[in-house]
């Protein structure tokens, strides 16, 4: 047996009964809270406010594109610049660690999080930057990334920094849990999918988040100062948009992966028979996803380097690893086609898209690294984005993070009961699910036909039209994080208002450990927990007749 009948969890005691029967209230509960529930139920929450706000941001930026160029703003870079950084750093994200802190602990049977203070200034310490760069370019006329208020642009560097600073303490401290707080017998090939996949996050994310501040600290010596040492050819974003690219936007899509794994095994009813194979491919798809040495600003023959493209090509194969790893679940049960799985697969699939585009960039068999003209005559303050980025990575970048968005948001349908205390409605979830689908493919299409504006007279006429579409594209992602963060309060203030929780187990076949506590969890978690002698120890006691 995998747990031993000192387990509250599978005796006929609740696990609320072994623990405290009170815990602080109200405004208290929240500020001051390190409990990894509270935080990651923050976390999902804000980065879905604040990443609508960026997609509205991004969405303005293309719609003023479509008009007259003697009329755009000078802000037409800043705006696309808080886009592209606010859809990682505002919510992609912070939206997955914020699922992981509120899942992860539960998955390896932990009482809470490593380091609880920690992560919890983690947290803060991310929503106080990311308003700071909301407020840096939103309240200062010349703020933002390229801006032309000193104060302004100060703030927004200072911020990113503490962004980029306090997500990585936030995954260390979640990678801590995994590795340092597991129950006897869980070994590290024994940890489920996603909080497998969350390790290898951590391990890129520290490889690759201090260049992105070194760049940043260089941009602010060079404002501050006004030096100009570091100044590089177009600006300050092509010195940024690298941590928005192929191949380092892959390390922001690495937790869909364990989410999908976890999803489509359990619902499958099965034992993933090929969970070795599966686990090695998540942690190949994490080491593709290095990305800190493709920086087009000081490397401006980075995508046409053998390197560049191999990494695309063998992070190719890692999914498509992942992907018959899925396969052998579904062949040896019989996977639900519930909300989870439709968002989740979707997802992949929508993401697979985006590195599969990757790979002929990469050999350079597109032509694509020049910038098209067409844009620049339509865009005038969008020449120093385009040369920080070829505008064929905008579209790439776009179908990796909303097809890894719409992954995550199929985790959140799928853990509901443990992040809210209930299920979410179904029929939203679907709606969902063609939300995310739609948008991702609106949002970056019309970056990808447009890459190839500098070989088609054609293309080049319909600039104009194309921002339109992206633009379209964004406020529908927008849309659907709205919504989301409506399902998850309205959900949590339901459980609250009626004090009525949810199943231990909603889908009737979790293999896991956060299957076998409450709904919502109390304090603590979990009671006593014995020896775990396999990856699935719910079935384990299942089989055994427990």
């Amino acid at each position: 047996m995998a747990i031993t009948d000192t387990s509250p969890a599978v005796t006929g005691t609740s696990p609320a009964e072994t623990r405290p029967a009170t815990a602080s209230t109200g405004l208290a509960a929240v500020v001051g809270t390190g409990d990894h529930k509270t935080l990651g139920r923050l976390y999902l929450g804000c980065s879905l406010l604040l990443g609508a706000l960026a997609l509205g941001v991004l969405a303005w930026g293309q719609f003023e594109a479509t008009g007259d160029p003697a009329s755009q703003t000078d802000r037409a870079l800043d705006n696309f610049a808080l886009g592209r950084l606010g859809l990682v750093f505002l919510l992609v994200a912070p939206f997955f660690v914020g699922l992981a802190t509120a899942i992860v602990p539960l998955q390896v049977g932990a009482r809470t999080i490593a380091f609880p203070r920690a992560a919890a200034a983690a947290f803060w310490g991310w929503l106080l930057s990311s308003a700071l760069f909301l407020v840096s370019h939103l309240a200062s006329v010349g703020g933002g990334v390229a801006g032309s208020d000193g104060n302004g642009v100060g703030l927004t560097y200072i911020s990113l920094i503490g962004i980029a600073a306090s997500l990585l303490l936030g995954v260390i401290c979640l990678a801590t849990t995994v590795i340092g707080l597991r129950p006897p017998g869980m070994y590290l090939d024994r940890v489920p999918f996603f909080s497998w996949s969350i390790v290898v996050v951590a391990g890129i994310w520290v490889l690759t988040f201090p260049a992105f501040v070194v760049n940043v600290v260089l941009l602010f010596m060079d404002q501050k100062y006004g030096a100009g040492a570091f100044a590089v050819e177009g600006g300050p974003w092509a010195q940024l948009a690298w941590i928005t690219g192929p191949p380092q936007v892959f390390a922001f899509a690495i937790p869909a992966l364990g989410v999908l794994a976890d999803i489509t095994s359990t619902l499958s009813g099965a034992r993933q028979p090929q969970r070795g194979a599966l686990l090695a491919a998540i942690g190949a798809f994490g080491a593709f996803g290095f990305g800190a040495y493709v920086q087009p600003a000081f490397n401006p023959g980075a995508y046409h380097q053998l390197p560049f493209a191999a990494q695309s090509a063998f992070a190719v194969l890692a999914l498509l690893g992942v992907l018959a790893g899925i396969g052998g679940a579904a062949r040896k049960g019989k996977v639900s086609l519930k909300s989870p799985t439709l968002l989740g697969l979707g997802g992949f699939l929508v993401l697979l898209l985006g590195v599969v585009l990757t790979v002929p960039f990469g050999l350079g068999r597109l032509g694509l690294q020049t910038s098209p003209k067409a844009v620049a005559d339509v865009a005038p303050g969008l020449e120093a984005a385009i040369a920080g980025s070829p505008i064929y990575t905008w579209g790439l970048a776009a179908l990796v993070l909303v097809g890894a968005l719409a992954v995550g948001i199929g985790g959140v349908f799928f853990w509901a009961s443990k992040i809210t205390g209930r299920q979410l409605p179904e029929a939203l979830g679907m709606l969902l699910a063609l939300g995310a689908l739609v948008g991702a493919i609106v949002l970056g299409a019309p970056f990808l036909v447009l890459g190839f504006a500098n070989k088609s007279e054609g293309l080049a006429d319909s600039t104009k039209a194309f921002f339109g579409i992206s633009a379209v594209g964004a406020v529908i992602v927008l849309a659907v994080a709205l919504v989301l963060v409506l399902l998850i309060i309205g959900n949590r203030a339901s459980v609250l208002s009626s004090g009525s929780p949810g199943d231990l187990d909603p889908w009737g076949t979790g293999q896991t450990l956060e299957w076998a506590t409450d709904s919502p969890p109390a304090p603590g978690n979990f009671g006593e927990l014995a020896t775990v002698t396999s990856p699935e120890p719910l079935l384990d006691l299942a089989e055994g007749g427990d």
